[in-house]
């Protein structure tokens, strides 16, 4: 559901199969394929760094804010469903 806030439900898919096949081919630990897993385990924790900006700037907070969500996510997650933030609309979309 917050994908629809922030991008579309695609980028939530990206970040899934990004994970998923970066688990499965870094198994072992050595060779290209382990590089290959950490670039993509990489990108999918950039791609949610930016969710989470973009989360922040669809209720109308900054990039502190954005910290916030990165190192105590649960807190501020409550802090945007319960308090007065209110949401001001998908900032990805042109309007």
């Amino acid at each position: 559901m917050q994908y629809k806030f922030t991008w579309n439900t695609k980028v939530f898919w990206l970040l899934i199969v990004l994970e998923v096949i970066g688990n499965l081919i870094g198994g072992n630990g050595s060779g290209i394929l382990y590089v290959i897993s950490i670039i993509l385990l990489l990108a999918g924790a950039i791609i949610y760094i930016i969710q989470l900006n973009n989360l922040s700037k669809a209720f109308g907070h900054g990039v502190g804010f954005t910290i916030g969500l990165i190192f105590l996510e649960p807190i501020f997650t409550m802090i945007l469903g319960f308090g007065s933030s209110e949401y001001k609309g998908n900032p990805t979309t042109t309007n």
